[in-house]
C-alpha cells in the first residue's frame, strides 16, 4: 500500500499473535504506525480475545490521494475500539482525530522523548576557525534535500568559513552531491553517509547550528537532540515542529531557500546566541525531554486504560501532567462483546453490507458516493490558495488530478474537473497540476487546464512556475501555449529561473522561445550568475550560441567568475572558442585569482585553445565595439542597415 508496506489480512498472523498473547500473559496490545500491517493484525486479535489495547501515531497523513483514503478507512476500522490513542504533538492529534473520526477525548499527546546523558555538549569539538552546519536527517524528498541544495551554495558564497557536515542516506544523496561537485566545495561539505545512532552524538558536537529542512514533521526528534548537544536549531515551520523547542532555542522558517538562509544568516554574523545555545540547549531538554517523564506518561495511559476496565478512575501523577495529557481523564472504552464491536463499526465507518467483511478480514471497502465527497471536502482556500485545508503540512496530498496531468491522461482530467475537483489545487508544496502538466511535457493537458483557468504564474515552495517546469522538461509546445496565456518571463525575486533552466538543460528550441518573447539574456542571480554562464557550466554549446547572438555580455557570468572560467572549468573547448569569439577576456581572474588558463586541465583542448589564441585582431575589435554600442535592444536592426551583407553578417557573427 505505501513504500512496500502491504495491506493487512487476519488469517495468517492470529496463530502467531494468539500464542504470543496467551504464552506471555499479556494485559495490554501498544501497536505503532498507521502502515503496519503487524499493528493493525495485533489491534484486531487483542480486541477479538478481550485484551486492552494502545496505539501509537507518529506520523502526518493527507486525505486526498488514494493511498490516504484507503490508510485512513482502514485506520478507522482499526482504531473504532481501540481503547486509547496516543500521539507526539497537538498537530499530530488533530491530524489522527480527522483521518480516524475519532473522539478526541481518548487521543492523549505525549512527545518523544531523549535521555540527556546520551547527548551532552562537548565544546572541545568544536573548531575554532570555522562555522559548522550540522544536518542529519535522510535524503530523502519530505526532508527537504532539495532546500538543502540551494542553500549550501548560496550560503558558502557568501561565508569562506562556512563549513556542512551532513549524516544520513538516500536517494536525494545526488543533489547534494552534484552541487558540491558543481561549486567545487569538497572541503566544505561533507557526506558522512548513514550514521549508527551512536555516532550521532559525535557528529553533533562538531557543529554550531543544527539545521532542519524537513517538509512534514509530526515531532523531529533530531532538533531535540541537536539542542541537547549545544546547537542552535533553524527549522522549517512545519507539522509539530513548532510544538518542540522553546523560541530561544530554535528559528523556524517557511521551507524556501530564502528563509531558511534569512534564519541561519542571523546566527551566522553573531557569536553570542550560539555560546548561548550551548548552555541553555542542554539545560532545556534536560528539563523537558528526559525519557522518565515520557515513560511516566504512557504507563499512565497503560494503568488509565486498564483501571477503567475494571470501573476505577484515576487521578493525575506527575509525570503525565507535565504534558497536559489530561485529555484521557474522560476516555478509555470499556470491554465490548462481539456485538457491540459490530455495532460501533456499523455506526462509525460503512454501511453495513460490508461491515461483517471488513471485520473479518480487515480489508477497506469505499462506497462510491463517499469516494467521490471524500476528494472534494478537503480543498479550501489557505492564504488565498486553493490547497488541502485539513493536511497542509502532509507530504502525501498529491491527488488524482496531479497524477493525471503528470502522466498526460487528458481524458481523465476532463472527467476530474466535472466531477468537481479544483483547477488549481496544490499540494503541501504548492504544486499545481499545470506545474505537472509541464513537467511531464503534455501540451494537450496544458492547454486544457489553462482554458479551465488554471493559475499559469502558481509559484511552488521551491519557486518554480510552470514555465519553468516546461523548460526543465524541454516541451517548446508548453512554453510557447504559456507565453500565449501571459507567463512572467523574468522572475528575479524566485530561485528557478525559466531561462537559467532551459540553459542549462541545454533545450535551445525553448531558449529561443524565452528570448523572442523578451526575455533578459543578462539576468544573474545568486550563486546561479547569467544564463550564460549556467548554459557554459552545463557545456551547453548550442544554447551558448543562442544567447551570444541574442546579445549576452560576454562577460558576465557569477560575480568575479566569468562565462569563460565556467567553459574552462567543464572542459568545453568549443564553448571556449565561441566566447573568445565574441570577445572574452581570457585574462580576467576570478574571486579566487585565477584566470581561465588556470582553471583549465593539464593537457586538454580547452588548454590547447586557450594557448593558441592570439589577440583580437582591428577588425574584431571594431565588430565588438559597434555591438556593445548598439546593445542587445537593437542588435537585431543590424540587419536592416544599408550595408554590404557580408559586413552585416560580419557584424552580426554569422
Amino acid at each position: 500500500m505505501y513504500n512496500q508496506s502491504t495491506a493487512t489480512t487476519c488469517f495468517h498472523s492470529l496463530p502467531l499473535m494468539r500464542c504470543v498473547f496467551v504464552r506471555e500473559r499479556i494485559t495490554v496490545v501498544h501497536a505503532h504506525s498507521s502502515f503496519s500491517a503487524m499493528a493493525h493484525d495485533s489491534l484486531f486479535h487483542a480486541k477479538t480475545m478481550g485484551l486492552n489495547t494502545v496505539f501509537t501515531d507518529h506520523s502526518l497523513f493527507g486525505f486526498a490521494d488514494v493511498s490516504s483514503v484507503l490508510t485512513n478507512k482502514l485506520l478507522t476500522v482499526s482504531l473504532c475500539d481501540t481503547n486509547h490513542i496516543i500521539c507526539v504533538s497537538y498537530t499530530s492529534k488533530e491530524n489522527t482525530v480527522l483521518r480516524a473520526a475519532l473522539n478526541p477525548e481518548i487521543v492523549s499527546v505525549i512527545p518523544n522523548a531523549v535521555d540527556p546523558t546520551d547527548f551532552t555538549p562537548d565544546p572541545s569539538f568544536r573548531r575554532d576557525d570555522r562555522i559548522t552546519i550540522v544536518v542529519i536527517s535522510r535524503l530523502v524528498y519530505r526532508k527537504g534535500i532539495d532546500l538543502l541544495g540551494g542553500i549550501i551554495p548560496e550560503l558558502c558564497l557568501k561565508y569562506p568559513d562556512l563549513h556542512f557536515l551532513i549524516g544520513g542516506e538516500g536517494p536525494k544523496r545526488i543533489v547534494l552531491e552534484e552541487v558540491r561537485e558543481k561549486y567545487q566545495l569538497h572541503d566544505r561539505v561533507r557526506l558522512l553517509g548513514a550514521l549508527e545512532h551512536k555516532d550521532v552524538r559525535g557528529v553533533l558536537v562538531q557543529g554550531h547550528i543544527f539545521l532542519n529542512t524537513s517538509l512534514t514533521e509530526a515531532f523531529c526528534m533530531a532538533i531535540v537532540e541537536g539542542a541537547s548537544c549545544g546547537l542552535q536549531v533553524v527549522s522549517t515551520r512545519v507539522g509539530g515542529i513548532p510544538e518542540v523547542l522553546p523560541e530561544e532555542l530554535i528559528t523556524l522558517c517557511e521551507p524556501t531557500v530564502r528563509s531558511l538562509c534569512a534564519g541561519l544568516e542571523t546566527y551566522l554574523e553573531c557569536e553570542t546566541p550560539r555560546a548561548h545555545a550551548l548552555v541553555t540547549g542542554a539545560v532545556c531538554v534536560d528539563t523537558f525531554f528526559i525519557q522518565g517523564c515520557k515513560l511516566a506518561s504512557a504507563n499512565y495511559c497503560y494503568a488509565h486504560t486498564v483501571d477503567y476496565i475494571h470501573g476505577r478512575r484515576l487521578g493525575w501523577a506527575g509525570g503525565a501532567n507535565v504534558w497536559e495529557a489530561a485529555q484521557i481523564r474522560n476516555g478509555g472504552r470499556p470491554k465490548s462483546s462481539l456485538r457491540i464491536r459490530l455495532g460501533e463499526l456499523r455506526s462509525s465507518t460503512l454501511p453495513p453490507e460490508f461491515c461483517c467483511f471488513i471485520f473479518i478480514m480487515a480489508a477497506v471497502q469505499t462506497e462510491p458516493s463517499h469516494f467521490s465527497q471524500s476528494w472534494q471536502r478537503p480543498f479550501s482556500i489557505y492564504g488565498g490558495l486553493t490547497c488541502n485545508s485539513l493536511m497542509a503540512d502532509s507530504w502525501s496530498d498529491r491527488t488524482p488530478l496531479h497524477d493525471a496531468a503528470y502522466q498526460g491522461r487528458l481524458l481523465t482530467l476532463r472527467t476530474l474537473i466535472s466531477q468537481g475537483f479544483h483547477v488549481d489545487t496544490l499540494t503541501m508544496d504548492l504544486v499545481s497540476p499545470l506545474h505537472e502538466a509541464c513537467l511531464g511535457g503534455h501540451y494537450a493537458c496544458a492547454m486544457f487546464l489553462l482554458e479551465n483557468g488554471a493559475n499559469v504564474d502558481a509559484v511552488s515552495t521551491d519557486g518554480a512556475t510552470p514555465l519553468f517546469n516546461s523548460c526543465s522538461s524541454g516541451s517548446a509546445a508548453c512554453v510557447r501555449v504559456l507565453l500565449q496565456h501571459g507567463a512572467t518571463l523574468n522572475t528575479p525575486s524566485l530561485p528557478a529561473s525559466p531561462i537559467h533552466e532551459a540553459a542549462k538543460q541545454g533545450h535551445t528550441e525553448c531558449l529561443d522561445l524565452l528570448l523572442s518573447w523578451g526575455a533578459h539574456a543578462d539576468v544573474e542571480l545568486p550563486a546561479v550568475g547569467t544564463p550564460l554562464y549556467s548554459a557554459c557550466a552545463a557545456r551547453a554549446a548550442d544554447c551558448a550560441m543562442s544567447l551570444l547572438h541574442s546579445g549576452a555580455d560576454v562577460e558576465t557570468g557569477c560575480g568575479q567568475d566569468t562565462p569563460l572560467h565556467a567553459a574552462a572549468r567543464s572542459g568545453g573547448a568549443d564553448i571556449v572558442d565561441l566566447l573568445l569569439d565574441f570577445g572574452a577576456d581570457r585574462w580576467s581572474r576570478n574571486p579566487e585569482g585565477k584566470t581561465p588558463l588556470d582553471l583549465s586541465p593539464p593537457n586538454s583542448s580547452v588548454r590547447l585553445v586557450l594557448q593558441k589564441r592570439g589577440p583580437c585582431s582591428l577588425s574584431q575589435l571594431c565588430r565588438f565595439c559597434i555591438r556593445r554600442c548598439l546593445g542587445r535592444s537593437r542588435l537585431h536592426r543590424a540587419s536592416s542597415l544599408f550595408l554590404p551583407r557580408s559586413i552585416k553578417d560580419f557584424l552580426l557573427c554569422q
